[in-house]
């Protein structure tokens, strides 16, 4: 039931239909493997080993399958709780368990690393006969950010304006937030009421 409920959160996010709407699509692409690589990492967590070798061309899909920065999130908010496992199983005194648990993930991370290459390499590669004159400068291409404003969406997507008449930084399908008030109803009563709260708070 959980998980129909996820799927069914996630499909009707307000953030990924704009970007569907916008024609964004490879954003969508991307990001539709979120659920199969959270998944694989809460399994991994419960001792499922095989989940390591499920995650790790997780991974490399969310990073080639479109834009780059769906790939990037997904790594901070794994590698975050991760991080955050281990110091809590340090602070236990089992700082094997933290060291088995860090190892497992660099092992992940080098073979997704290893999986993308089979793209990113040929892609190198190919760059000089590209049109040098055509590459965006660094500034330019990390011009869209998520600012503290933005989070007034995660009450409603026109928070800010929809569309037309947006009046938050850069442009409304950039920088939309909103996951609907469903997910946020339900993980609010998901931390209050779940018997493993520092599961939940952490996911």
């Amino acid at each position: 039931m959980g998980e129909l409920d996820g799927c069914g959160c996630f499909q009707a996010s307000p953030y990924v239909l704009a970007q569907a709407f916008e024609g964004h699509y490879p954003h969508v692409w991307a990001a539709c493997w979120y659920p199969w690589a959270f998944d694989a990492a809460i399994k991994l967590r419960r001792g499922d080993g095989r989940s390591a070798l499920n995650l790790a061309p997780l991974l490399a899909a969310t990073f080639l399958a479109g834009h780059p920065q769906e790939g990037y999130y997904l790594l901070i908010a794994l590698g975050a709780w991760t991080a955050i496992d281990g110091l809590a199983s340090i602070r236990v005194g089992k700082g094997w368990q933290a060291l088995g648990l860090w190892t497992t993930w660099a092992g992940i991370l080098l073979l997704a690393i290893g999986l993308m290459g089979i793209e990113l390499v040929p892609d190198a590669m190919a760059q000089g006969w590209g049109l040098r004159g055509a590459r965006l400068p660094l500034r330019v291409a990390g011009r869209y950010h998520v600012y503290p404003i933005n989070l007034l969406q995660l009450l409603g997507p026109r928070a800010l304006g929809g569309p037309a008449e947006y009046f938050g930084h850069e442009n409304y399908w950039e920088s939309v937030t909103s996951i609907g008030l469903i997910p946020l109803a339900l993980a609010m009563i998901g931390v209050a009421w779940s018997p493993d709260r520092r599961t939940v708070g952490v996911g």
